[in-house]
């Protein structure tokens, strides 16, 4: 995070949980990003592990999804297991047909 310091805090910029975490639990993660619960809320998906929003600009609208790769990883070998995995993926899955529905 201290490398990329001085362009977040001049740029504005969307993260999402990626490769790294899961590893360590997401906590790091979890914790740092709280202000993305705001767009869960918005996209009714819970965490913000994923989420979803729309961006306008002029007369375009795109609707933009964040989602986690990390649930697709089992760290056996891991002291830190992702809990929950299994129920993690799906529950992303179907908040992502039914965000995609919307």
């Amino acid at each position: 995070m201290n490398e990329i310091q001085d362009i977040a805090t001049a740029v504005p910029y969307e993260g999402c949980e990626g490769n790294h975490e899961g590893k360590f639990n997401s906590t790091h993660y979890t914790n740092r990003f709280l202000a993305y619960n705001a767009l869960g809320e918005y996209s009714q998906s819970e965490t913000n592990w994923w989420f979803s929003w729309d961006y306008v600009s002029g007369g375009a609208k795109v609707h933009m999804v964040a989602i986690d790769t990390e649930v697709y990883y089992d760290y056996v070998d891991s002291a830190f297991p992702s809990p929950n995995l299994h129920m993690s993926r799906l529950r992303q899955y179907n908040w992502l047909l039914n965000d995609f529905e919307n």
